[in-house]
């Protein structure tokens, strides 16, 4: 993967789905923080986008790069379940 620039989208092949987990993320964590308990479906929609980068061997800088990039979640809370991925690998 190579750089892009700033005023265009990422050009990997599977941006498209990366971001549509993100924006699932997005819309549950605001769904859920309603609810007194909430679930962790929003957390497993982050998970299924970090699973999909770990698969793809998406390096660091361009893991960072396109989950800043959505400004849907935190880099964060991306990284702590991509971690978590690689931790039970």
């Amino acid at each position: 993967m190579r750089p892009w620039p700033r005023n265009q989208e990422c050009p990997w092949e599977h941006y498209s789905e990366f971001k549509s987990k993100l924006t699932a993320a997005c819309y549950r964590f605001a769904a859920e923080s309603g609810s007194e308990w909430g679930s962790d479906s929003g957390y497993q929609c982050v998970e299924d986008a970090a699973r999909l980068a770990a698969a793809h061997q998406v390096p660091f800088w361009a893991m960072r790069r396109m989950v800043e990039d959505t400004k849907l979640v935190s880099f964060e809370t991306f990284m702590e379940r991509l971690l978590a991925i690689l931790y039970k690998a």
